[in-house]
């Protein structure tokens, strides 16, 4: 039992060690700045290896070493914290690290016989096989290759005279594949999901484990602190031509008829932040929920007015009729609806669609624009309270000055947000 939760461990181990450097690239608190690991990926890629080689490592030098597992426990729930700290603070990454500090301080706390640990993990890779099989079929051989190098380990192990050998040479194969899907779906899941190499880290356990018990754990240390040292290349890594700096502003006109500068950058480049200060302005955070989730830094803005969607809002029977009209040249709409009562069915054109979000009584939408009108339908009941925002980005751009070389205007920076709003309460 103690060598399932041995492989279980080293997974949550990684998982946790995984999330704390990606906050230590510095962008896990800045989504607009992802670029930054890209640009420099085969670092990334390169210490997230380090780290599930640790992790597996450093769990079968504590295994046979029978080390205490309470220093393992606290450094887990340590590296926990700070990757909430320096990061968004999701639950699942303190939910992770407490169940890591569990596994850990019960798995390594007294020695464990080898047998015992080909065995349990052995054991996960079957379960793990007859999950993937049943679940997954295509995914098949991603565990069928280590679980067949485990079980061939354990006999060349007990009838054979050089066992380890073979079993060690049985493993490659495997893990180089391990390595090469493992790539595949880093690079397709994206860089903010690091937590992926502890799937594979439980797949190469069981050919892992019982073979690293002999690696020196100042080894695993010198592998933690070299994967720390690239992460933190890449927090400090500067803007070039090559890789510039991102920079996203857009102009926004409300309601109200103010024309506001706006950029939803959490650290927005000194580029950027000099356009927001231009005239004298002090740029203040603000939100903005139609522009983007998290609060934008604003100013006020220079005349920029642009014409506005319409919004009509009827009654038919116990549907209510949304009619959102673009300006023209609109690239996108964003609808925010917000009402009294929650929303039982939405209606985009003819087709309906499942009300996002759990809080069914503020809902956003977006679609790509055709510059025709779009109608929309809900039913409600009569009385309730309805309130509709609509912000359309239009082709309509910016006058700023050339970014610099290192400064790159992404994901439609630079365009001008119209909004209008409209509400009724029959």
């Amino acid at each position: 039992m103690r060598g399932v939760v041995a492989a279980l461990a080293s997974a949550l181990v990684a998982i946790v060690a995984a999330r704390l450097g990606y906050a230590l690239t510095g962008v896990a608190d800045d989504w607009g700045a992802h670029h930054r690991i890209m640009a420099t990926f085969g670092r990334y890629e390169l210490a997230l290896g380090l780290v599930a080689a640790a992790s597996l490592t450093g769990a079968a030098s504590l295994l046979r070493r029978g080390r205490s597992g309470r220093l393992m426990a606290l450094a887990c729930v340590f590296a926990a914290g700070v990757a909430i700290v320096l990061g968004r603070p999701p639950l699942a990454t303190g939910m992770l690290g407490v169940a890591a500090a569990l596994a850990s301080g019960w798995a390594f706390a007294k020695p464990i016989e080898e047998r015992a640990v080909r065995a349990g993990s052995l054991l996960v890779s079957l379960i793990l096989s007859l999950a993937v099989q049943s679940l997954a079929p295509a995914l098949t051989p991603l565990i069928l290759f280590p679980t067949l190098a485990a079980a061939g380990g354990i006999v060349a192990v007990r009838f054979a005279r050089h066992g380890d050998w073979i079993a060690a040479a049985m493993g490659v194969l495997p893990l180089a594949y391990l390595m090469v899907f493992g790539h595949a779906v880093l690079l397709a899941l994206g860089v903010p999901t690091p937590e992926v190499i502890g799937v594979f880290v439980l797949f190469a356990a069981p050919i892992v484990l019982p073979l690293a018990s002999v690696v020196p754990l100042r080894l695993t240390f010198a592998a933690l602190l070299t994967a720390a040292a690239l992460l933190l290349t890449i927090r400090a890594a500067p803007a070039s031509p090559r890789y510039p700096a991102l920079s996203q502003l857009y102009g926004v006109a409300d309601p109200q008829g103010r024309q506001w500068l706006v950029s939803p950058l959490e650290q927005p480049d000194p580029w950027t932040m000099a356009m927001l200060r231009r005239d004298g302005a002090v740029p203040t955070k603000v939100s903005m929920p139609l522009i983007a989730n998290d609060p934008v830094w604003r100013v006020p803005a220079r005349d920029q007015a642009v014409p506005s969607p319409t919004i009509r809002i009827a009654r038919e029977g116990e549907w209510r009729r949304i009619v959102v009209t673009p300006a023209g040249g609109g690239r996108t709409m964003t609808l925010s609806l917000a009402t009294n009562t929650p929303l039982r069915s939405l209606v985009i054109g003819e087709r309906a669609v499942p009300v996002p979000g759990m809080d069914r009584t503020r809902v956003k939408v977006r679609w790509q624009s055709t510059g025709k009108p779009v109608v929309l339908r809900y039913r409600s009941r009569r009385g309730s309270y309805l309130r509709v925002v609509a912000a359309e980005t239009t082709e309509t751009r910016l006058s700023l000055p050339l970014r610099p070389a290192t400064v790159l205007g992404w994901q439609g920076s630079d365009r001008i947000i119209a909004i209008a709003a409209a509400s009724s309460s029959e």
